[in-house]
Formats: C-alpha cells, sequence, structure tokens
C-alpha cells in the first residue's frame, strides 16, 4: 500500500511538472496576442509610472522591465499557481500616442485548459483601474 501511494504521488508531480512546463512555453507569444487597450490623455512618463505602480499593487511577480525604444515601456508579470489557478502570466504595453499614450493589457492561462483564474479583461480593468487613480494622485500633487 505504501509503495502504491508514493509511485501515486510522482506520477502527480511529473504531470504537474510537464504542465507548467508546457504553458511557461508559450509566454513570448503575448508580444503578438492582441489585448485589451485603452488610451490616456496624459504624458507618456506619467502613463508609464501609473501603469508601474498599478501591476505592483496586483497579486503578480512583475519579471522583467523593459525600455523598448523611446516611446515604448514594457511590465512583464506572472500570476502564481493558487487553489483556483494554474497560473496567469501577462504583458502591459504602455506607449506613446500623439496626444497621451495606450496601454495594452495582454494575458493568458500558464495551462491551455484552465477554465478558473483572472481572464484577460479583468486583469486589464484592475490594471487601468489602478492608472486611473494613479494619474488621479499625479494630479493633485
Amino acid at each position: 500500500m505504501h509503495a502504491l501511494i508514493k509511485k501515486t504521488k510522482v506520477v502527480a508531480l511529473i504531470f504537474l511538472c510537464a504542465m507548467l512546463i508546457s504553458g511557461c512555453a508559450s509566454q513570448p507569444g503575448l508580444e503578438r496576442k492582441e489585448g485589451v487597450s485603452r488610451v490616456y490623455d496624459a504624458t507618456f512618463e506619467d502613463v508609464k509610472a501609473a501603469s508601474r505602480h498599478s501591476v505592483e499593487t496586483l497579486n503578480v511577480k512583475i519579471n522583467r522591465i523593459e525600455d523598448r525604444s523611446p516611446g515604448e515601456h514594457w511590465i512583464w508579470f506572472v500570476k502564481p499557481v493558487s487553489a483556483w489557478s494554474w497560473g496567469e502570466y501577462g504583458l502591459v504595453k504602455v506607449a506613446a500616442a500623439e496626444s497621451g499614450a495606450v496601454v495594452e493589457v495582454s494575458t493568458d492561462k500558464s495551462y491551455k485548459l484552465q477554465v478558473t483564474g483572472t481572464g484577460q479583461d479583468e486583469f486589464a480593468e484592475a490594471i487601468f483601474s489602478g492608472i486611473e487613480q494613479g494619474l488621479k494622485d499625479l494630479a493633485s500633487q
């Protein structure tokens, strides 16, 4: 009986590792995935700062922050595995525009068959709400 339990644990661990590896392998695809966008009537630098602060307030880990070119800023993040989700990952793109800045939020689930967890629209609304609050705070200073 003890050997059967041990064997079951090993199989479950191998299955979990395979799912995590297959989900993480697709993260770079976010660069090409169409996300949810919003235009802000504020300077690129203010929107960039508000975007970073907004992502920092979420239950996520920022993996990397890139200044891709002048007027283009990317924030990569991961939401860890929880009881309700195999985890999600995302990309926030901030780009300078003629009259302000555009923010695009793209996310995906770590395990493609996952039905629970945070969806792209939910992440986008949380990030946009944080940006709007950050811009209001900057304007009142």
